[in-house]
């Protein structure tokens, strides 16, 4: 066999599926969306001190404000 022939041979060799994107043909906002890393924390200001932090917790009020206030 030379490299011709491998050459022929390797170009009709069925590719791998796996790694295709099966949303490719949805426009992007159908596409479904991927989990955030972080979860679900969100970015806050505290409205007491200003302090700029991640919580899962409801209210906006840092631990230490609401220490502060009790």
């Amino acid at each position: 066999m030379n490299a011709e022939d491998q050459e022929r041979s390797s170009a009709t060799l069925p590719q791998c599926c796996c790694n295709t994107d099966p949303f490719a043909a949805l426009p992007p906002e159908e596409r479904p969306r991927s989990k955030s890393p972080l979860g679900n924390l969100r970015h806050v200001i505290c409205p007491v001190c200003g302090l700029e932090y991640w919580t899962n917790r409801a209210g906006d009020i840092c631990s230490e404000c609401a220490k502060k206030s009790k």
